[in-house]
């Protein structure tokens, strides 16, 4: 009665969760890491990996360095010393370091995932993580400069493709950018420029608003980087006849107070630009039974 929870029929009966589930629909692709827990560990280590024989559980010291786990044992029948690693190291000299904190790092980065809120989540698991400092050292002196590399080639050969097809009068270009967090605190900005017929993007912008330009002033950060990124492209020989922007007053100022931008032909994105067409419809609506039922199937098609 009142707020007591009574279950059903249904929702009292056993039930058999499986974990195969997931592993069934992706069981094709192979998974190169596991989650291992501390005692099922140990269980492998019961005896000498070179004699067989059982080795004191006093003696095994397990250890992690970030995600890596080292297990160090000194066997007494045969006296040897063995050391068993949860991952290969990679790199040359004192440089070497664990395949798993690397990859670790550079996914994070790659995903997105803000690294403190990660680091929160394995420290709720008690699941081992190289350090913070490790892993944005590790995205700022291996992760940024192999994605650079990557990015200018797929740039270049996008670039040229537009360029093969691009009409003798220009393209048309549409500019957006992304913030880090929304309002007026955001610390970082990404403006990207796709050609708007070929779907692909050729130019892409990272800002930080304590740039010169920016002055620690956030909103600053789209319409700097919008004019970086197409003035990049107008020198690099691509053609520019039309750009599409979010009507954002500040990226068009800029725009078109520069000399080699104030040309480009200025239009809006549907998107915003429908939101003052739909205020006079629903005015007319209220006298106009047709609008009425025009209005979903109009703005669906144009959509």
């Amino acid at each position: 009665q009142g707020s007591e929870y009574v279950p059903s029929e249904e929702s009292g009966g056993d039930t058999e969760e499986s974990d195969s589930e997931e592993t069934s629909e992706n069981g094709k692709r192979e998974r190169k890491y596991r989650i291992v827990g501390n005692e099922q560990l140990l269980e492998l280590f019961r005896r000498c990996k070179e004699c067989g024989a059982q080795l004191d559980t006093s003696e095994v010291v397990m250890r992690e360095e970030g995600s890596a786990c080292i297990v160090d044992y000194a066997c007494l029948s045969c006296g040897k010393s063995v050391t068993w690693r949860s991952q290969s190291r990679i790199g040359k000299g004192k440089s070497t370091v664990y395949e798993g904190n690397q990859e670790i790092a550079v996914g994070a980065f790659i995903t997105g995932v803000p690294i403190p809120r990660f680091t929160d989540f394995a420290q709720l698991l008690g699941l081992g993580l190289p350090t913070e400092r490790a892993m944005r050292r590790t995205i700022r002196d291996i992760a940024c400069p192999a994605i650079k590399r990557v990015f200018k080639v797929w740039e270049a050969h996008v670039r040229s493709m537009v360029k093969d097809v691009a009409e003798p009068g220009g393209i048309a270009v549409s500019i957006d950018g992304q913030y880090d967090s929304p309002g007026f605190n955001a610390n970082n900005c990404k403006v990207t420029i796709m050609d708007a017929n070929l779907k692909v993007a050729i130019a892409g912008v990272s800002l930080h608003k304590h740039e010169p330009e920016i002055g620690g002033v956030s909103i600053r950060m789209e319409s700097t980087g919008a004019l970086r990124a197409l003035v990049e492209l107008i020198d690099d020989g691509i053609p520019i006849k039309t750009r599409v922007t979010d009507r954002n007053r500040m990226v068009d100022k800029k725009l078109r107070e520069h000399a080699k931008a104030k040309s480009i032909v200025a239009e809006t994105d549907w998107w915003h630009g429908q939101k003052n067409l739909k205020k006079i419809w629903w005015q007319a609506m209220k006298n106009s039974p047709i609008l009425t039922q025009l209005y979903c199937p109009f703005f669906n098609h144009l959509y």
